[in-house]
């Protein structure tokens, strides 16, 4: 097994700390670059879903509204007699 942890084991000090360096180096690569993806986009996106749902919301309320508005009407046009 060429590489591998075999190998690792063969590694001076100084090669198992640039190894580590490396490996630490990569996970903060990682790991920023996550959280910056995530800030950048995916709260992005969220934050215009939140928009688009309080919208809808907004336009089912003034329906519901409206709808409440003339079914009073029509009662009171019933109870009027007209």
């Amino acid at each position: 097994m060429k590489g591998g942890v075999k190998s690792f084991r063969l590694f001076s000090s100084k090669h198992k700390d640039l190894v580590s360096n490396i490996n630490e180096t990569v996970d903060l690569f990682i790991n920023e670059y996550n959280q910056n993806f995530f800030e950048n986009y995916f709260t992005k996106a969220f934050d215009q879903i939140e928009k688009i749902m309080d919208k809808n919301n907004e336009k089912k309320i003034t329906i519901l509204n409206t709808f409440n508005e003339e079914t009073e009407d029509m009662e009171k046009l019933l109870m009027s007699g007209n």
